[in-house]
């Protein structure tokens, strides 16, 4: 029995509205392929369209009231005072801790919004 595997590129900022042009010129020939020769989608973003609650909402399935991340920046509680956000402050399971509540395996690499890093399961 084969296994299905999903493979997921993410580029931050980068719409095929920029893409699709410099795809047809030849200056992005990596990317042609991996598009010619899978399946690719245009997804919506959050609003506003800002890194951490974009890439939060994706790995989450949620909007950001549900997972907690607004912006880089939120503030301490009970203070004044402002902290970068980190995924401390995701209030909502990922894709891959489903994943691998089930026993299924991810590779996680270098996603905003993903340090520091959650606990690995013992094997």
């Amino acid at each position: 029995m084969s296994t299905a595997r999903v493979f997921v590129i993410g580029l931050d900022g980068a719409t095929f509205d920029l893409l699709d042009p410099w795809i047809k010129e030849g200056r992005l020939p990596n990317l042609k392929r991996m598009v010619e020769g899978s399946t690719y989608g245009r997804l919506g973003s959050t609003i506003p369209p800002v890194t951490p609650p974009a890439w939060t909402s994706f790995m989450t399935g949620v909007n950001p009231g549900k997972h907690g991340v607004f912006d880089f920046i939120t503030f301490k509680p009970n203070s004044y005072k402002k902290v970068l956000v980190n995924s401390s402050h995701i209030r909502s399971k990922r894709f891959w801790d489903l994943a691998g509540a089930k026993g299924k395996k991810s590779i996680i690499l270098y996603v905003p919004m993903t340090y520091p890093p959650g606990r690995l399961k013992e094997s």
